[in-house]
């Protein structure tokens, strides 16, 4: 499905990249290729690469927590490469207020297409 729009998802954690992946393979793979990438991946050079290739982008899935930096840094310049992409925040659930991530999400514009979700690491 080379010229499928894609669905990205970023994540350290193979276990969790790999689920997040799975599932949305599962329901919507046969209209959307699903890319998974850790934050070692450099993922500003792959959303880079898919504006060159004209590849249209539609969903950035980052989980919070990553080695390279945040999903929040992340997920705020995706805009820059593919401007009407939904951005997903992948953060771990708890109980109490919102963690800091999701207020710090809303503050740089993602309120309307940042949501949460928890896979257990």
């Amino acid at each position: 499905m080379r010229d499928a729009p894609v669905l990205l998802v970023v994540d350290d954690d193979p276990r969790t990249r790999g689920v997040v992946g799975g599932e949305l393979r599962k329901r919507y793979g046969s209209d959307y290729q699903v890319v998974g990438a850790d934050s070692a991946d450099d993922p500003p050079r792959l959303l880079a690469r898919f504006r060159d290739d004209r590849r249209l982008v539609s969903i950035v899935l980052a989980s919070q927590r990553m080695s390279q930096g945040t999903g929040t840094e992340l997920l705020a310049r995706v805009r820059e490469f593919h401007r009407t992409a939904k951005r997903l925040l992948l953060i771990d659930w708890g109980y109490g207020p919102p963690p800091e991530p999701i207020l710090q999400a809303i503050a740089l514009g993602c309120s309307s297409s940042a949501v949460t979700c928890s896979v257990r690491r």
